[in-house]
């Protein structure tokens, strides 16, 4: 992949209903050229559940070759979907961050939720920069859905609420914001990350619309990674002492703290569908980001929010 693929940025547009199903029964009703069959093939299952398959309308997704007219109305189609099965959570999320400039995303567990909701509390006030806590399933086999509570602005997704399933969780989140609509940038915080007395959220959003992915640099295509970062910390015992064994050959940042724009979330948001099998796979979620944004043109900006005091590491 690479630059050519740089639609895969293009918003994601949530159809009526009535649309959708105009659409589905022209695309499904024609005869589709050779890459486009099997794509076609699950949209026509999608169809014939009547809307209801969100594994067809996945797999359709899946099949495609690269960003195509097709592929962006299957993502539309999605969006549709998304919003209305998950539309209670959908709409109290945009009554609470429709307008905001800046969200920072504590990404965290239930465990350590507190850690969070304590690191939260040392930015002050200002007016376009909120707040949301984002914890995965508290057992696994859970239905994939979304819970939103809008009073303690905790977003909780169907992925695994542990460590090893990090990569998880934030393609979750992305997924959970990028179809539903999501036009604020992204400050994603582990749950030990608090206020430093330079942060200013204005020229950080400025920053994160110019660069579309930042953060501090780590070069592991150069420097390698620590592939025993996770040592200790799985709850996975097959994991916790087995070394990272996959591809490190991208410029990434660095997990504590690293900012997204709209188009680099929206990139992550349909990663999440497309490309399931890179966060499923990861231990590491930031290295998994770096090498999905890479994939499609955006390489990160180096910023360090803590050398520059706007962030600190706490210690609670």
């Amino acid at each position: 992949m690479g630059h050519a693929f740089s639609d895969f940025g293009s918003a994601i547009v949530a159809v009526s209903s009535d649309r959708v199903l105009r659409e589905l029964m022209v695309r499904c009703g024609g005869q589709p050229d050779e890459v486009e069959a099997w794509p076609i093939k699950f949209l026509r299952e999608y169809l014939a559940s009547n809307a209801t398959s969100e594994r067809a309308l996945e797999l359709a997704i899946r099949c495609t070759h690269r960003p195509t007219d097709l592929q962006q109305f299957l993502f539309n189609v999605y969006a549709r979907h998304f919003q209305d099965h998950n539309v209670r959570a959908v709409q109290d999320f945009r009554n609470l961050y429709e307008r905001a400039e800046l969200i920072a995303v504590h990404v965290s567990c239930r465990p350590r939720l507190a850690w969070a909701v304590a690191s939260a509390q040392t930015f002050r006030d200002h007016a376009n920069l909120l707040h949301l806590f984002v914890v995965g399933q508290s057992s696994p086999g859970v239905p994939s859905t979304y819970g939103f509570d809008p009073a303690a602005r905790t977003l909780t997704v169907p992925a695994p609420d542990t460590y090893e399933g990090l990569p998880q969780k934030v393609a979750a989140f992305a997924r959970f914001l990028g179809f539903a609509g999501n036009r604020s940038c992204i400050m994603k915080l582990d749950d030990d990350v608090s206020c430093g007395q330079t942060f200013d959220p204005n020229p950080l959003v400025e920053l994160t619309r110019s660069h579309d992915y930042m953060g501090l640099v780590i070069d592991a295509a150069d420097y390698g990674t620590h592939r025993w970062h996770h040592f200790g910390k799985c709850q996975d015992p097959a994991i916790d002492q087995s070394p990272y064994s996959m591809v490190a050959d991208c410029r990434y940042a660095n997990g504590p703290a690293y900012f997204l724009s709209p188009t680099a979330l929206t990139i992550l948001a349909k990663a999440s569908v497309y490309l399931c099998q890179t966060f499923r796979f990861e231990y590491y979620e930031d290295l998994s980001v770096g090498k999905v944004l890479r994939s499609f043109g955006i390489v990160p900006h180096h910023f360090d929010a803590f050398a520059a005091n706007n962030l600190v590491l706490s210690v609670l």
